[in-house]
């Protein structure tokens, strides 16, 4: 699935509500935002293999491991350094570099399904997708949602103000929602029942207008003179 939408639209808080019926429903879940200060492939992973258990991804450390002997992976802390790994890959030509994320990212993905045996569901959400660079974008947009496809029971998430377009054969499976702004006073009606039923229709519609139908915005607004109100 991808979530678009400016600013303000709720594409953060849309995912959090996404992750906590997750955990209701006791689903398998990681969420990793591109606001991370290294968000390389393989940081993308030792995060989503950390969220969903680091300890199930064994062939996915060995393959870390490979790459520098020296580095830590041990499995019941998951300290491994991801920004370590991308500096150790880098010592090597373009073609081996990306054959070797080929195997690493395949290593994940055979833990992955081994997980799955045992989970039936794991979602994975991606936040601030736009900020990635552009190796990562590529790598995520291609070789990641690939095997993502052909690894069935997962279900990935992607959001940001600008989402990758999809030009692979399996774009048609993906879902596209576009979050706008909401100005409309009458759709803000329900959610003012439910926080503040007291308020009146014109404060919501000054709202509307000056937050330009931001959601997150007029929720905001909301609560905060509800607060104030007492």
């Amino acid at each position: 699935m991808l979530i678009s939408g400016e600013g303000g639209m709720g594409k953060t808080s849309l995912l959090r509500v996404f992750v906590n019926i997750c955990h209701e429903r006791n689903i398998l879940n990681s969420i990793f935002s591109f606001r991370l200060p290294t968000s390389g492939p393989i940081e993308v992973m030792l995060h989503l293999s950390q969220g969903l258990g680091w300890a199930n991804f064994g062939e996915f450390r060995e393959e870390l491991t490979s790459i520098n002997p020296q580095l830590s992976t041990k499995s019941e802390q998951g300290v491994t350094s991801g920004i370590h790994i991308e500096l150790a890959l880098s010592g090597f030509d373009i073609e081996e570099r990306q054959a070797r994320l080929s195997i690493i990212t395949n290593a994940f993905f055979t833990d992955l399904r081994a997980l799955l045996l045992q989970t039936q569901t794991v979602a994975c959400f991606f936040d601030d997708i736009e900020i990635a660079g552009p190796i990562t974008q590529d790598w995520l947009c291609n070789s990641f949602l690939e095997s993502a496809y052909h690894t069935s029971g997962t279900v990935v998430v992607l959001a940001g103000r600008q989402v990758p377009e999809l030009n692979r054969e399996w774009k048609n499976s993906v879902i596209h929602h576009r979050l706008d702004s909401i100005r409309n006073v009458e759709d803000w009606i329900e959610y003012q029942k439910e926080i503040a039923p007291i308020l009146e229709i014109e404060t919501i519609r000054m709202f509307c207008k000056a937050s330009e139908g931001r959601p997150l915005e007029i929720a905001m607004m909301l609560s905060k003179l509800v607060s104030e109100r007492g």
